[in-house]
């Protein structure tokens, strides 16, 4: 992932407690199909999950506080 990056920028990690892998499984792929990071396809174009919301805090200037992610078909 760290050729990726351009000159100057930083690569950073995020981390969440999520109960089941599941439910960690849906938040992975609510994240990547609504931020779209370059390095993440594979949901980037389709969500295969119920309707989901995502809530952020902390140092997350990156990343969108509150977010809700639709299934697409």
């Amino acid at each position: 992932m760290e050729r990726e990056l351009l000159s100057g920028e930083k690569l950073c990690f995020s981390a969440a407690l999520i109960a089941s892998e599941s439910g960690w499984q849906r938040a992975e792929a609510a994240m990547i199909h609504h931020h779209k990071p370059s390095c993440n396809l594979e949901y980037a174009v389709s969500f295969p999950y119920d309707q989901t919301t995502i809530s952020t805090s902390g140092k997350n200037a990156k990343l969108d506080g509150k977010f809700t992610v639709y299934r697409t078909p």
